[in-house]
């Protein structure tokens, strides 16, 4: 069995995906001759996410290639190539970008030696087929990255850190996504350790999307997006008196309690272990709300929303606590189970035998129910997750139901092209669902 996965998302740079393979395996790249990684058993796993290009065949007999048949971004081909890989430890390299020959070998040494962590490194910024300068990242601190994401994205974990923090999280779409699974492995107490070595070669020729978004705006809304989904980790009052957050790494615990000590705030994400259906059977016809016994997470049913997605554990619970499925009105259970989000299946297109040298290859198809996006803040809870309306406040910005009613209705229709009028309409339902 191969010792490392090195997972490599690939969306429309198949033009670069040889030299990512040659900088693991060994061989000609634009940096000339790389050699083969000093770390042995490494199997590749590259994730055709939906391209409207055409990605070329990979050469390589430890190269294993899935094509997802839609582009579903960054979070969720990285989810699928990590579900997909063999080995208990991952790396994470990007279609356009390379590795140094020792590097992995140094960073799995180290996670080895410190294996309730991750392992982050330098970077060598290379364009025109030279190496132009080292990029030197700061040592760890979780108080830090909570502000500021502060190492790159090619990290190496362990695959059971993966499963705890509950993967890539798929609000993260755009980019940054690797600054909000940091968060997650900060909410499950793994913490970084920093390599100062400059062992990820960093493409940089105009083609990265990273500089897209690189401008405040962009970074506000971000981070925005990351507390929504992690609001435990960034209110004031859970911190320590100094209003710093505690250090982790073995000094002390990055686990945040809430000021009721008696109860921890679950940290998992929603949706990390499955989401199902349920229907509402009730004969309210109003608003009513339910918070889950497992996630916390709030859930509304009304005359036209009886129907939701919800976190499978909510449920029912072990712990004496009351599930949805626990909840019965005039003797008859108050919710119904519709359907429950199926497994991700893979349908293997080219099964190998053990001497044939071509990679295996794997077609995935992502189904709408599959869709279903974990961490789901209480703006796409109210509003639906895949609404137009939603879709259209989230994409400027507006992360929680606070900030569109504080914000001017003028303001908010000319940011997101509604009309005043709807805007007007969003905000009463904000209110009806928000109101104590």
């Amino acid at each position: 069995m191969a010792l490392l996965s090195v997972i490599i998302t690939c969306y429309n740079q198949g033009q670069y995906l040889q030299d990512a393979v040659n900088s693991i395996n060994g061989g000609m790249t634009s940096l000339g001759l790389l050699k083969k990684q000093t770390l042995q058993d490494i199997e590749i796993i590259v994730v055709n996410d939906g391209s409207s290009e055409e990605v070329p065949a990979i050469k390589g007999a430890n190269v294993r290639r899935i094509d997802i048949l839609q582009n579903t971004g960054k979070p969720n081909a990285l989810n699928v190539g990590i579900n997909e890989a063999r080995a208990s430890t991952i790396t994470i390299l990007d279609a356009d970008d390379m590795r140094e020959s020792t590097s992995l070998d140094k960073m799995y040494r180290t996670l080895t030696d410190n294996p309730h962590s991750y392992i982050y490194d330098d970077i060598c910024i290379f364009s025109a087929g030279k190496r132009q300068k080292q990029w030197y990242f700061r040592d760890y601190t979780c108080e830090e990255m909570l502000n500021k994401n502060m190492n790159h994205a090619g990290i190496m974990f362990s695959k059971d850190a993966f499963l705890e923090a509950g993967g890539y999280n798929n609000l993260m779409r755009e980019s940054r996504e690797d600054w909000a699974f940091n968060i997650a492995l900060i909410s499950k107490d793994y913490c970084g350790i920093h390599i100062p070595n400059a062992g990820y070669l960093y493409r940089r020729e105009g083609q990265n999307g990273t500089l897209r978004y690189a401008v405040p705006e962009w970074q506000n809304i971000f981070k925005e997006r990351i507390k929504s989904i992690f609001p435990e980790l960034y209110v004031k009052e859970l911190h320590t008196k100094s209003g710093r957050l505690p250090m982790c790494c073995g000094r002390r615990s990055t686990r945040v309690k809430m000021l009721d000590k008696k109860k921890e705030i679950p940290t998992r994400l929603i949706g990390s272990e499955g989401m199902v259906t349920v229907e509402y059977q009730g004969d309210n016809f109003g608003s009513e709300s339910f918070f889950g016994c497992a996630t916390g997470s709030l859930y509304k049913f009304n005359a036209s929303k009886r129907t939701r997605l919800v976190d499978k554990r909510d449920l029912h619970s072990e712990k004496n606590k009351t599930g949805l499925s626990d909840i019965f009105q005039h003797g008859k259970a108050l919710f119904k189970v519709v359907s429950s989000a199926s497994d991700r299946r893979l349908e293997k297109v080219v099964e190998p035998s053990e001497d044939t040298p071509e990679p295996e290859q794997l077609t995935y198809t992502v189904t709408p129910e599959e869709q279903a996006t974990p961490g789901l803040p209480i703006l796409a809870q109210i509003l639906g997750e895949n609404s137009g309306v939603f879709k259209a406040l989230w994409g400027k910005g507006y992360v929680t139901p606070k900030q569109v009613l504080e914000d001017n209705t003028d303001t908010i229709s000319a940011k997101t092209g509604m009309t005043k009028s709807a805007v007007k309409k969003i905000k009463m339902t904000l209110k009806e669902h928000t109101r104590e």
